[in-house]
């Protein structure tokens, strides 16, 4: 006959008991999750940064060799007949390299996101990386940022204009559109939803309302809907979730 002891060591769980342990896991599961979330999205924004932080590096690495202008757009780029966005003129010269692995933010879960990402996928220019290209504000600007635009066959950053390159915004998260352009990442207005492909476009702030955002000096800071409205770019066109709520 087994002793007391005995038969407590070899007692099984009654089903009450297993209930309870499961419970007790999952409310500590439901627990950590948000946290796990939480640390998994901090990682995508700082990957994020460090894609934009290498295209700015870009810009930056062009405008050393070519008398301090960064490019937004070249028309008929090498002779070619036909204008090239930043990204392109970049890639082309060798500026950036594996562009495919860079091009689009980590937190970007679209299909046509992951079509980009592929070697050979379909590169849709938007939904990715792109150039503050329109400003209707400009003129109003230039006594606190300086004559920093150049339009002489396309557009460029000039930074001998420059009166506060640190303010100047020039790359940024851009949302989503069906365009596509062999290698090339959009424009984006500060201050028109309209002015590319008809509203689909603009300023994209995925990281909890917060956009990874390239400035001329060559940093990168994840801004507010409040900082880009209150800095001297004074932005008036952001989409603030892929439903394109838009301020404008």
């Amino acid at each position: 006959m087994k002793s007391r002891s005995e038969r407590i060591k070899s007692r099984n769980f009654t089903l009450l008991e297993l209930l309870i342990v499961i419970a007790i896991i999952a409310v500590l599961a439901a627990m950590l999750l948000p946290a796990l979330n939480s640390a998994r999205e901090k990682g995508r924004a700082i990957s994020c940064v460090g894609n934009l932080s290498n295209m700015m590096k870009a810009q930056m690495f062009y405008a050393d060799d070519n008398n301090g202008l960064m490019p937004a757009n070249i028309a008929n780029f090498m002779g070619k007949g036909e204008t090239y966005y930043w990204s392109r003129v970049l890639f082309t010269l060798d500026y950036i390299k594996k562009m495919r692995a860079i091009t689009v933010c980590p937190s970007v879960k679209t299909v046509k996101a992951a079509e980009i990402r592929k070697t050979n996928g379909t590169f849709y220019h938007w939904n990715t990386y792109g150039v503050n290209n329109h400003d209707d504000d400009y003129s109003k600007k230039q006594e606190t940022l300086g004559n920093y635009i150049l339009n002489d066959s396309g557009k460029y950053y000039r930074q001998s204009g420059m009166k506060q390159a640190s303010q100047i915004l020039v790359l940024a998260e851009t949302s989503y559109s069906s365009a596509y352009t062999p290698d090339q990442f959009c424009a984006f207005s500060i201050t028109s939803a309209s002015a590319y492909e008809g509203g689909k476009t603009g300023l994209h702030l995925s990281h909890a309302e917060r956009m990874t955002a390239g400035y001329a000096d060559g940093h990168i800071s994840l801004d507010s809907q409040a900082k880009l409205m209150s800095s001297p770019m004074k932005v008036r066109s952001i989409i603030l979730n892929s439903a394109r709520i838009r301020i404008n």
